[in-house]
């Protein structure tokens, strides 16, 4: 079993460190088009000042780059963030899709739920079902950074299961701790996860870069 938990964690180190390194290579695209937004020759304002943006998670198509993108504004002398989605074509066209940043990320509020009450539990002196144990969360953290990095169907499909699995596991954990049976337990999680399936399913495809 550790023989088996090493080789996870090694595969979960490999993909984080692979993501960021693609992450890091420059993109022509990105980078002409962030010289562009704070020379202001595109999406050119007269308020704003010190603009900046940055891109992520960047993916190249036959026809299009698509990435997530941080842009940094002053305004009045207010420094306003954005956050979103954007795609951009060869012909320098482009489209985008903000994400309210106070908005929940349904599946990391999830897999944080699943953390925090399994850590309660384990400080309780309950002892944790998953045979791989705490190795289990590296391997959150790569699988939801694969994720991103998956075209959108499958990201959405990706990120709905893992939504799921973390609110029911978070819901079976906490009524564990309140002393149900296990029983009890699963029918709390598998509740919890039917729940949240259609939220993380609506809430998935804007934060996943086709």
């Amino acid at each position: 079993m550790k023989l088996i938990a090493a080789y996870l964690i090694t595969i979960a180190v490999c993909v984080t460190l692979a993501i960021f390194a693609g992450n890091a290579l420059a993109n022509p695209v990105t980078d002409d088009f962030a010289a562009k937004y704070t020379s202001g020759t595109v999406e050119p304002s007269t308020i704003a000042s010190n603009r900046t943006i940055t891109f992520s998670r960047i993916t190249e198509h036959s026809d299009r780059t698509t990435a997530f993108y941080r842009t940094s504004v002053v305004v009045d002398g207010a420094q306003q963030d954005t956050y979103g989605v954007m795609e951009l074509t060869p012909d320098g066209g482009y489209t985008y899709r903000s994400i309210d940043p106070a908005s929940f990320d349904l599946v990391i509020a999830g897999q944080l739920a699943d953390v925090g009450t399994t850590l309660t539990g384990l400080s309780m002196g309950f002892a944790e079902a998953n045979p791989l144990g705490l190795f289990t969360f590296p391997l959150k953290y790569a699988l939801h950074r694969y994720t991103e990095t998956l075209p959108l169907a499958e990201c959405v499909e990706a990120r709905t299961g893992m939504g799921v699995i973390g609110w029911g596991a978070a819901a079976m954990n906490m009524a564990t701790i309140a002393g149900a049976a296990l029983s009890g337990g699963l029918v709390v999680g598998i509740v919890a996860g039917w729940l949240a399936f259609e939220p993380t399913r609506q809430d998935a495809p804007v934060r996943c870069v086709e």
